[in-house]
């Protein structure tokens, strides 16, 4: 499940609510530093979540996964925090379409390096004094 980053903003606000840490948009707001119209903007798209916001989350409760919050990994909690918001991180090993595709370039890749080094090969052999 690939969220965008404003989406992931407010999987975290989920969290905060239902864990009893926040309430309102308006708390949320003033923890991420958005007004009411600013936090209505990022929750419909017209904004887009920054850095900014999601520092602001994870300096004020650090165990939200940096991972999550950047979009490198679904779990939204630390691995050391046992919660039922968390979840497993994204696997790392492709399916079996990506494989194929991840073995061709690596083929195409060593064949280029092939020729790079040929190429090195001539440009570093002396030339026959004419």
């Amino acid at each position: 499940m690939s969220l965008s980053h404003n989406e992931r903003l407010f999987q975290v606000f989920e969290y905060l609510k239902e864990s009893g840490k926040l309430k309102t948009y308006v708390q949320f707001g003033e923890l991420i530093s958005e007004n009411k119209a600013g936090v209505n903007d990022l929750k419909t798209g017209r904004k887009k979540a920054t850095i900014e916001h999601f520092f602001r989350l994870k300096k004020s409760y650090h165990e939200l996964s940096s991972d999550y919050l950047i979009g490198v990994s679904d779990g939204l909690l630390c691995d050391a925090v046992g919660d039922k918001h968390a979840v497993s991180p994204i696997k790392n090993s492709p399916n079996p379409d990506q494989q194929a595709v991840i073995d061709a370039l690596r083929e195409t890749v060593a064949s280029k390096n092939e020729t790079i080094q040929a190429l090195r090969a001539l440009i570093d052999k002396p030339r026959p004094a004419g």
